[in-house]
């Protein structure tokens, strides 16, 4: 994983996942009660929001040294 940084996405809890990914997409809060697709939206757990997210962690680590993490992928 040298050179690129890793992202992880979880529709719960992030905890833990800072061992394995240098940018966490997850649950930060409580949830809400609605049909899952709506959900979804309002977490941005869908592939337009994620793909935003991965960009912007993508500029942030453009041409700037990458932490190893603690464990291999």
């Amino acid at each position: 994983n040298a050179g690129c940084p890793v992202i992880s996405v979880e529709a719960a809890s992030t905890t833990g996942w800072e061992r394995y990914s240098h940018y966490q997409i997850g649950m930060r809060s409580f949830g809400c009660s609605a049909p899952g697709a709506k959900c979804f939206e309002k977490f941005g757990f869908t592939p337009a929001a994620i793909a935003e997210k991965a960009k912007n962690v993508a500029a942030f680590y453009s041409g700037k040294a990458v932490a190893h993490l603690l464990v291999d992928i």
